[in-house]
């Protein structure tokens, strides 16, 4: 899985992510604050389909080779962070990446290749 991108767009977060893999992945991310909506975008980053929302988590798959992009919109514009919300290095990533924030609570991020049907 490679990160491309992870930035603050308008009222939200955007996060792209490439899968360079022939077999599809499983996405799970988790925030440490309450998530009101999250949309995969086309790459000029308008929204297309709303995504099933667990309080702070979102799943969806990436078919090989694909790139995903998606937009978080926070629960409270009282809990949106600075613009320094997550910082990833290397960005873009391939390998071992590395995160640092200035987020009271935790961010999990999970990528998992899926197996073959």
């Amino acid at each position: 899985m490679r990160l491309l991108t992870l930035k603050r767009a308008g009222d939200g977060y955007i996060i792209r992510l490439k899968n360079p893999n022939a077999s599809p992945i499983a996405v799970n991310i988790e925030t440490g604050f309450k998530i009101n909506s999250v949309y995969t975008t086309n790459l000029l980053e308008r929204n297309m389909d709303n995504l099933f929302v667990d309080s702070n988590s979102v799943s969806f798959s990436i078919q090989p080779y694909a790139i995903k992009t998606v937009r978080f919109i926070p629960a409270s514009p009282n809990e949106e962070p600075g613009v320094s919300w997550l910082i990833v290095f290397p960005n873009p990533a391939l390998g071992e990446v590395y995160f640092s924030s200035e987020l009271s609570g935790s961010i999990e991020i999970d990528f998992l290749t899926l197996g073959e049907d």
